[in-house]
Protein backbone atom coordinates (compact mmCIF):
# COMPACT_ATOMS: atom_id res chain seq x y z
CA UNK A 1 0.00 0.00 0.00
CA UNK A 2 1.48 3.50 -0.72
CA UNK A 3 1.74 6.08 1.22
CA UNK A 4 -1.20 8.14 -0.38
CA UNK A 5 -2.97 5.39 0.25
CA UNK A 6 -2.04 5.19 3.87
CA UNK A 7 -3.21 9.00 4.12
CA UNK A 8 -7.08 9.53 4.88
CA UNK A 9 -7.96 12.98 3.44
CA UNK A 10 -9.88 15.08 6.16
CA UNK A 11 -11.66 18.40 6.37
CA UNK A 12 -11.07 20.40 8.96
CA UNK A 13 -12.88 23.87 10.22
CA UNK A 14 -10.43 26.94 10.10
CA UNK A 15 -10.82 26.88 14.19
CA UNK A 16 -9.52 23.25 14.22
CA UNK A 17 -6.48 24.34 11.62
CA UNK A 18 -5.22 26.82 13.74
CA UNK A 19 -5.86 24.64 17.00
CA UNK A 20 -3.67 21.85 15.50
CA UNK A 21 -0.86 24.59 14.34
CA UNK A 22 -1.01 26.15 17.77
CA UNK A 23 0.22 23.01 19.15
CA UNK A 24 3.52 22.88 17.63
CA UNK A 25 6.28 23.03 19.88
CA UNK A 26 9.50 22.61 17.12
CA UNK A 27 9.94 24.22 14.04
CA UNK A 28 12.75 23.87 11.13
CA UNK A 29 13.47 25.51 7.88
CA UNK A 30 14.50 23.82 4.82
CA UNK A 31 15.52 25.97 1.17
CA UNK A 32 14.25 23.90 -1.05
CA UNK A 33 14.07 24.59 -5.06
CA UNK A 34 14.64 28.33 -3.81
CA UNK A 35 11.71 28.46 -1.82
CA UNK A 36 11.61 28.22 1.93
CA UNK A 37 9.79 25.02 3.16
CA UNK A 38 8.89 24.99 6.86
CA UNK A 39 7.85 22.37 8.81
CA UNK A 40 6.12 22.62 12.18
CA UNK A 41 5.12 19.55 14.82
CA UNK A 42 4.54 18.44 18.45
CA UNK A 43 6.23 15.13 17.66
CA UNK A 44 10.42 16.29 16.48
CA UNK A 45 11.25 12.61 17.97
CA UNK A 46 9.87 10.64 15.06
CA UNK A 47 11.27 13.18 12.52
CA UNK A 48 14.91 12.03 12.82
CA UNK A 49 14.40 10.23 8.87
CA UNK A 50 13.09 13.19 7.30
CA UNK A 51 15.60 15.54 9.40
CA UNK A 52 18.86 13.09 7.80
CA UNK A 53 17.78 12.69 4.27
CA UNK A 54 17.41 16.66 3.91
CA UNK A 55 20.21 17.49 6.11
CA UNK A 56 21.45 19.43 3.00
CA UNK A 57 18.16 21.20 2.35
CA UNK A 58 18.73 22.58 6.02
CA UNK A 59 19.13 26.25 7.07
CA UNK A 60 18.82 28.55 10.49
CA UNK A 61 15.11 28.85 11.54
CA UNK A 62 13.57 32.21 10.98
CA UNK A 63 10.19 32.34 11.79
CA UNK A 64 9.68 35.87 11.22
CA UNK A 65 10.42 35.20 7.17
CA UNK A 66 7.76 34.35 5.05
CA UNK A 67 7.54 30.38 3.59
CA UNK A 68 6.64 29.25 0.54
CA UNK A 69 5.15 25.99 1.64
CA UNK A 70 4.32 25.52 5.47
CA UNK A 71 3.86 21.80 6.56
CA UNK A 72 2.71 20.80 9.77
CA UNK A 73 2.79 17.54 11.56
CA UNK A 74 1.09 17.04 15.01
CA UNK A 75 -0.17 14.59 17.39
CA UNK A 76 -3.44 15.67 18.17
CA UNK A 77 -4.55 15.00 22.46
CA UNK A 78 -6.26 11.59 23.31
CA UNK A 79 -5.61 10.58 19.88
CA UNK A 80 -4.05 7.63 20.33
CA UNK A 81 -1.89 6.64 17.67
CA UNK A 82 -2.46 9.16 15.24
CA UNK A 83 -0.79 11.80 13.33
CA UNK A 84 -2.63 15.53 11.86
CA UNK A 85 -0.65 16.59 8.94
CA UNK A 86 -1.68 20.29 7.39
CA UNK A 87 -0.46 21.39 4.42
CA UNK A 88 -1.55 24.65 2.29
CA UNK A 89 -5.72 24.15 2.45
CA UNK A 90 -5.47 20.57 2.64
CA UNK A 91 -5.21 18.23 5.66
CA UNK A 92 -4.63 14.99 5.94
CA UNK A 93 -4.19 11.92 8.94
CA UNK A 94 -2.99 8.40 9.32
CA UNK A 95 -2.89 5.46 12.28
CA UNK A 96 -0.72 3.14 10.13
CA UNK A 97 2.12 2.80 12.65
CA UNK A 98 5.36 2.80 10.06
CA UNK A 99 3.88 6.27 9.21
CA UNK A 100 3.07 6.98 12.66
CA UNK A 101 6.75 6.02 14.03
CA UNK A 102 8.21 7.29 11.15
CA UNK A 103 6.77 10.02 8.86
CA UNK A 104 9.46 10.62 6.63
CA UNK A 105 7.23 9.56 3.71
CA UNK A 106 4.52 11.32 4.42
CA UNK A 107 6.34 14.83 4.82
CA UNK A 108 7.91 14.17 1.46
CA UNK A 109 4.53 13.26 0.07
CA UNK A 110 3.05 16.30 1.24
CA UNK A 111 6.34 18.76 0.03
CA UNK A 112 6.20 17.05 -3.32
CA UNK A 113 1.93 17.01 -3.99
CA UNK A 114 1.96 20.94 -2.87
CA UNK A 115 5.13 22.45 -4.45
CA UNK A 116 3.80 25.03 -7.17
CA UNK A 117 7.53 26.04 -8.42
CA UNK A 118 8.29 22.57 -10.22
CA UNK A 119 7.28 19.93 -12.42
CA UNK A 120 9.05 17.17 -9.86
CA UNK A 121 9.60 14.86 -12.82
CA UNK A 122 10.97 10.75 -11.28
CA UNK A 123 14.05 10.72 -13.00
CA UNK A 124 17.67 11.14 -12.57
CA UNK A 125 19.90 13.93 -13.67
CA UNK A 126 22.64 15.34 -14.51
CA UNK A 127 24.83 17.96 -16.24
CA UNK A 128 27.65 18.58 -18.62
CA UNK A 129 29.14 22.08 -20.41
CA UNK A 130 26.23 23.59 -19.15
CA UNK A 131 23.46 21.35 -20.93
CA UNK A 132 20.71 18.84 -18.37
CA UNK A 133 20.37 15.57 -19.15
CA UNK A 134 17.29 13.45 -17.39
CA UNK A 135 17.29 9.68 -17.44
CA UNK A 136 13.41 8.11 -16.41
CA UNK A 137 12.48 4.86 -16.02
CA UNK A 138 10.49 2.20 -13.73
CA UNK A 139 12.07 1.37 -10.69
CA UNK A 140 15.10 -1.11 -11.09
CA UNK A 141 15.90 -0.51 -14.49
CA UNK A 142 18.98 1.70 -13.50
CA UNK A 143 18.73 4.96 -12.96
CA UNK A 144 20.92 5.66 -10.42
CA UNK A 145 23.44 3.06 -11.61
CA UNK A 146 23.48 5.72 -15.00
CA UNK A 147 23.80 8.58 -12.65
CA UNK A 148 26.57 7.27 -10.58
CA UNK A 149 28.41 6.43 -13.90
CA UNK A 150 27.44 9.57 -15.08
CA UNK A 151 29.00 11.56 -12.22
CA UNK A 152 32.04 9.39 -11.97
CA UNK A 153 33.06 10.25 -15.59
CA UNK A 154 32.52 13.69 -15.01
CA UNK A 155 29.37 15.02 -15.05
CA UNK A 156 27.75 17.42 -12.40
CA UNK A 157 25.34 15.77 -10.10
CA UNK A 158 21.50 17.18 -9.48
CA UNK A 159 19.71 14.67 -8.29
CA UNK A 160 18.99 11.11 -8.21
CA UNK A 161 15.37 10.44 -7.95
CA UNK A 162 13.64 13.88 -8.35
CA UNK A 163 14.28 16.26 -12.46
CA UNK A 164 12.80 19.29 -10.92
CA UNK A 165 12.02 20.87 -13.99
CA UNK A 166 11.18 25.37 -13.50
CA UNK A 167 7.52 26.43 -14.37
CA UNK A 168 9.06 29.41 -14.70
CA UNK A 169 11.47 28.74 -17.39
CA UNK A 170 12.10 24.76 -18.07
CA UNK A 171 15.53 24.87 -16.36
CA UNK A 172 16.54 21.54 -14.34
CA UNK A 173 17.27 22.33 -10.72
CA UNK A 174 19.60 20.46 -8.53
CA UNK A 175 18.09 18.34 -5.69
CA UNK A 176 20.61 16.53 -4.57
CA UNK A 177 19.14 14.07 -1.81
CA UNK A 178 21.38 10.98 -1.23
CA UNK A 179 21.86 8.01 -3.76
CA UNK A 180 20.15 5.38 -3.28
CA UNK A 181 22.76 2.22 -4.13
CA UNK A 182 21.71 -1.06 -4.80
CA UNK A 183 24.02 -3.92 -5.00
CA UNK A 184 25.15 -3.94 -8.39
CA UNK A 185 27.43 -2.31 -10.64
CA UNK A 186 27.11 0.85 -8.90
CA UNK A 187 28.31 -0.54 -5.20
CA UNK A 188 31.93 -0.42 -6.19
CA UNK A 189 31.40 3.56 -6.58
CA UNK A 190 30.75 3.75 -2.84
CA UNK A 191 32.60 1.11 -1.96
CA UNK A 192 34.38 3.20 0.55
CA UNK A 193 32.26 5.79 1.37
CA UNK A 194 30.15 6.14 4.66
CA UNK A 195 26.31 5.46 3.97
CA UNK A 196 23.04 4.82 6.28
CA UNK A 197 21.38 1.67 5.43
CA UNK A 198 17.70 1.26 4.47
CA UNK A 199 15.80 -1.76 4.61
CA UNK A 200 12.50 -2.82 4.12
CA UNK A 201 10.60 -5.96 3.55
CA UNK A 202 10.73 -5.28 -0.62
CA UNK A 203 14.18 -3.29 -0.82
CA UNK A 204 17.16 -2.84 0.29
CA UNK A 205 20.03 0.19 -0.37
CA UNK A 206 23.15 1.57 0.74
CA UNK A 207 22.06 5.95 0.99
CA UNK A 208 24.82 7.35 0.40
CA UNK A 209 25.45 11.64 0.97
CA UNK A 210 25.98 13.40 -2.36
CA UNK A 211 28.63 15.53 -0.93
CA UNK A 212 30.57 12.30 0.04
CA UNK A 213 30.04 10.62 -3.44
CA UNK A 214 31.41 13.69 -5.45
CA UNK A 215 32.09 17.49 -5.49
CA UNK A 216 30.88 17.98 -8.95
CA UNK A 217 27.06 18.65 -7.22
CA UNK A 218 25.65 21.50 -9.42
CA UNK A 219 24.83 24.73 -7.50
CA UNK A 220 22.57 26.48 -10.33
CA UNK A 221 19.59 25.15 -12.44
CA UNK A 222 21.09 23.98 -15.70
CA UNK A 223 18.85 23.87 -19.66
CA UNK A 224 17.17 20.81 -20.51
CA UNK A 225 19.10 19.65 -23.20
CA UNK A 226 17.69 15.91 -23.19
CA UNK A 227 15.30 13.40 -21.16
CA UNK A 228 16.51 9.81 -21.78
CA UNK A 229 13.06 7.04 -20.65
CA UNK A 230 14.66 3.56 -19.84
CA UNK A 231 12.64 0.69 -21.46
CA UNK A 232 12.74 -2.87 -22.81
CA UNK A 233 10.12 -1.99 -26.29
CA UNK A 234 12.27 0.90 -27.69
CA UNK A 235 9.05 1.51 -30.26
CA UNK A 236 7.93 5.33 -31.07
CA UNK A 237 4.32 4.43 -29.80
CA UNK A 238 2.93 6.03 -26.48
CA UNK A 239 3.23 3.59 -23.97
CA UNK A 240 4.77 4.17 -20.11
CA UNK A 241 8.47 2.27 -20.36
CA UNK A 242 8.00 -0.41 -17.88
CA UNK A 243 10.07 -3.90 -16.91
CA UNK A 244 7.19 -7.10 -17.51
CA UNK A 245 7.47 -9.92 -19.69
CA UNK A 246 5.22 -12.00 -17.39
CA UNK A 247 6.42 -13.29 -13.91
CA UNK A 248 5.57 -10.88 -10.84
CA UNK A 249 5.72 -11.24 -7.35
CA UNK A 250 2.10 -9.69 -5.89
CA UNK A 251 1.71 -8.61 -1.98
CA UNK A 252 -1.44 -8.86 -0.65
CA UNK A 253 -3.18 -7.94 2.20
CA UNK A 254 -5.23 -10.75 2.27
CA UNK A 255 -5.38 -14.68 0.84
CA UNK A 256 -8.19 -17.31 0.88
CA UNK A 257 -9.49 -19.88 -1.99
CA UNK A 258 -11.62 -18.06 -3.87
CA UNK A 259 -9.44 -15.47 -4.02
CA UNK A 260 -6.42 -17.12 -5.63
CA UNK A 261 -8.06 -19.45 -7.78
CA UNK A 262 -9.60 -15.99 -9.57
CA UNK A 263 -6.55 -14.62 -9.70
CA UNK A 264 -5.36 -17.59 -11.62
CA UNK A 265 -7.50 -18.13 -14.26
CA UNK A 266 -8.40 -13.57 -14.54
CA UNK A 267 -4.82 -13.02 -14.90
CA UNK A 268 -4.64 -16.36 -17.22
CA UNK A 269 -1.16 -17.23 -14.94
CA UNK A 270 0.25 -20.33 -13.32
CA UNK A 271 1.45 -19.91 -9.53
CA UNK A 272 5.09 -20.37 -9.40
CA UNK A 273 4.98 -20.02 -5.45
CA UNK A 274 3.23 -18.51 -2.28
CA UNK A 275 4.44 -17.87 1.26
CA UNK A 276 3.45 -15.30 3.96
CA UNK A 277 4.99 -12.34 6.05
CA UNK A 278 3.39 -12.08 9.34
CA UNK A 279 -0.46 -12.67 9.84
CA UNK A 280 -1.53 -9.90 7.29
CA UNK A 281 0.58 -9.83 3.67
CA UNK A 282 0.76 -13.10 1.35
CA UNK A 283 2.85 -13.60 -1.53
CA UNK A 284 1.92 -14.94 -4.88
CA UNK A 285 4.75 -15.33 -7.55
CA UNK A 286 2.89 -15.46 -10.83
CA UNK A 287 3.96 -16.28 -14.38
CA UNK A 288 1.48 -14.76 -16.84
CA UNK A 289 0.92 -16.24 -20.19
CA UNK A 290 -1.16 -13.29 -21.15
CA UNK A 291 1.30 -10.03 -19.88
CA UNK A 292 -0.57 -6.96 -21.65
CA UNK A 293 -3.39 -7.58 -20.15
CA UNK A 294 -2.15 -9.11 -16.79
CA UNK A 295 -2.19 -5.45 -14.39
CA UNK A 296 -5.31 -4.99 -15.23
CA UNK A 297 -6.62 -8.43 -14.80
CA UNK A 298 -5.38 -8.23 -11.44
CA UNK A 299 -6.34 -4.82 -10.36
CA UNK A 300 -9.88 -5.93 -11.81
CA UNK A 301 -9.89 -8.91 -9.52
CA UNK A 302 -8.71 -7.26 -6.61
CA UNK A 303 -11.08 -4.78 -6.33
CA UNK A 304 -14.25 -7.53 -7.44
CA UNK A 305 -12.90 -9.03 -4.17
CA UNK A 306 -11.87 -6.47 -1.94
CA UNK A 307 -8.31 -7.28 -1.11
CA UNK A 308 -5.52 -4.94 -1.43
CA UNK A 309 -2.26 -4.84 -3.15
CA UNK A 310 0.26 -4.20 -1.07
CA UNK A 311 3.11 -3.87 -3.24
CA UNK A 312 4.24 -5.55 -6.46
CA UNK A 313 7.52 -6.73 -8.38
CA UNK A 314 7.83 -7.00 -11.73
CA UNK A 315 10.49 -8.89 -13.87
CA UNK A 316 11.88 -9.00 -17.56
CA UNK A 317 15.37 -7.95 -17.70
CA UNK A 318 17.24 -10.98 -17.12
CA UNK A 319 21.05 -11.19 -17.29
CA UNK A 320 21.20 -11.37 -21.32
CA UNK A 321 19.58 -8.30 -21.83
CA UNK A 322 22.96 -6.45 -20.44
CA UNK A 323 24.78 -8.28 -22.66
CA UNK A 324 23.41 -6.48 -26.15
CA UNK A 325 24.16 -3.66 -27.58
CA UNK A 326 21.72 -1.01 -26.54
CA UNK A 327 19.11 0.99 -28.81
CA UNK A 328 18.45 4.68 -28.74
CA UNK A 329 15.10 5.84 -30.41
CA UNK A 330 14.85 10.03 -30.71
CA UNK A 331 11.39 10.16 -29.84
CA UNK A 332 8.87 12.88 -31.95
CA UNK A 333 8.31 15.79 -29.30
CA UNK A 334 4.36 15.21 -28.45
CA UNK A 335 5.44 11.88 -27.72
CA UNK A 336 8.08 12.56 -25.11
CA UNK A 337 6.09 14.96 -23.42
CA UNK A 338 3.18 12.19 -23.00
CA UNK A 339 5.91 10.20 -21.56
CA UNK A 340 7.57 12.93 -19.33
CA UNK A 341 3.96 13.75 -17.81
CA UNK A 342 3.99 10.29 -16.70
CA UNK A 343 6.60 10.61 -14.90
CA UNK A 344 5.08 13.20 -13.07
CA UNK A 345 3.77 12.43 -9.54
CA UNK A 346 -0.02 11.96 -10.09
CA UNK A 347 -0.95 13.61 -6.58
CA UNK A 348 0.92 16.79 -7.98
CA UNK A 349 -0.73 16.64 -10.93
CA UNK A 350 -4.00 16.88 -9.34
CA UNK A 351 -2.75 19.75 -7.10
CA UNK A 352 -1.66 21.85 -9.99
CA UNK A 353 -4.60 21.14 -11.81
CA UNK A 354 -7.09 22.04 -9.01
CA UNK A 355 -5.03 24.99 -8.12
CA UNK A 356 -3.29 26.78 -10.77
CA UNK A 357 -5.02 25.77 -14.22
CA UNK A 358 -8.77 25.71 -13.22
CA UNK A 359 -9.56 22.12 -13.21
CA UNK A 360 -8.39 21.70 -16.52
CA UNK A 361 -4.98 19.17 -17.78
CA UNK A 362 -4.83 20.71 -20.74
CA UNK A 363 -3.43 24.16 -18.66
CA UNK A 364 -0.53 21.96 -17.49
CA UNK A 365 0.04 19.97 -21.09
CA UNK A 366 0.57 23.31 -22.51
CA UNK A 367 2.17 24.78 -20.28
CA UNK A 368 4.82 22.09 -20.23
CA UNK A 369 5.15 21.71 -23.50
CA UNK A 370 6.53 25.89 -23.77
CA UNK A 371 8.93 25.10 -20.90
CA UNK A 372 10.47 21.59 -22.31
CA UNK A 373 9.38 21.84 -26.13
CA UNK A 374 12.68 22.63 -26.84
CA UNK A 375 14.25 19.15 -25.73
CA UNK A 376 15.58 16.04 -27.22
CA UNK A 377 13.18 12.97 -26.17
CA UNK A 378 15.05 9.17 -26.83
CA UNK A 379 14.08 5.34 -25.38
CA UNK A 380 16.94 3.90 -24.58
CA UNK A 381 16.73 -0.24 -24.40
CA UNK A 382 19.19 -2.01 -21.77
CA UNK A 383 22.40 -3.49 -22.72
CA UNK A 384 26.21 -3.61 -21.72
CA UNK A 385 26.60 -0.81 -18.96
CA UNK A 386 29.95 0.63 -20.75
CA UNK A 387 27.98 1.09 -23.84
CA UNK A 388 24.73 2.58 -22.04
CA UNK A 389 26.96 4.97 -20.64
CA UNK A 390 28.99 6.05 -23.49
CA UNK A 391 25.42 6.20 -25.23
CA UNK A 392 24.44 8.87 -22.35
CA UNK A 393 27.63 10.51 -22.64
CA UNK A 394 26.73 11.31 -26.25
CA UNK A 395 23.56 12.89 -25.88
CA UNK A 396 25.04 15.68 -23.40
Amino acid sequence: MSTREELESVDLAPGARAEAAARCTATFDFAILGGRVRLRTNVPDVLGGFLRTYATFAQPTDSAAPADLEIVAVRPPGAGPELLFLARDRAYRTAYPRLVADPEPVIEYLAVTHNRSHYLVHAGCVSRAGRGLAIAGASRMGKTTLTAFLVARGFRYLSDEVAPVSRADGTLSPYPLALGIRAGPASALVADLPYTEFVSETDRKAMVNACDFTPAIAQAPVPLHAVVFLTNRVAPDVRTPHRFDGKASVWFNAMNPAFRAAVLERTGSERLAERSIGDQVHVLTLRSRAPDGFLDALRAVARTHGIGIVWMQVEDLDPADFDAAPRLLRLPIAVGLVELIKKLPSSQKAELVRTQFGGRMTGLVGELARRVGHAAFYKLSPGRLEAMVETLERLA
